[in-house]
């Protein structure tokens, strides 16, 4: 135990653990605070260089001529200034047909009708609905014949 320290009007004992265990997490605040202030910085650079980006972007496409009132670019340019300063692109909304051919051996039934009705009720389609939406999911089975070796 060291002397008791008195900070306006508030007595305080500590042992030498409880020093040491208050500077260790000073410094470690110290260096959370230094890292922080460091990301700021870095923050403020890279908004300073995408400011600076776009500005240059929307004056290339004047062409030197102020006096005109629009600026005409394409999807592809528009994207890839987006994508030169850490923005998402400009994305469209596509529909995408697939065809599948499965061919599924060893579905045991008593009929060609049983084997058909048994591999329509274990087929799954599955779509990440995270990335898209279903739709339409439409499929044929086109033939059945018994396995032969």
């Amino acid at each position: 135990m060291i002397d008791p320290i008195h900070i306006n009007g508030i007595t305080y004992n500590l042992t030498i653990d409880d020093v040491r265990e208050y500077i260790l997490k000073d410094i470690s605040h110290a260096e959370t605070k230094e890292g922080l202030l460091r990301q700021v910085t870095e923050a403020r650079s890279e908004l300073r260089a995408a400011r600076q980006k776009a500005t240059a972007f929307f004056q290339e496409g004047f062409d030197g001529n102020i006096n005109n009132d629009e600026i005409t670019f394409t999807k592809d340019e528009i994207n890839e200034f987006l994508d030169d300063i850490g923005a998402e692109q400009v994305s469209t909304e596509w529909e995408v047909t697939v065809d599948v051919r499965i061919t599924v051996s060893g579905v045991v039934a008593s009929s060609a009708d049983d084997a058909e009705e048994l591999a329509e009720r274990a087929l799954n389609i599955d779509f990440d609905s995270h990335i898209m939406d279903s739709g339409n999911v439409d499929y044929e089975i086109t033939s059945v014949s018994a396995d032969r070796e």
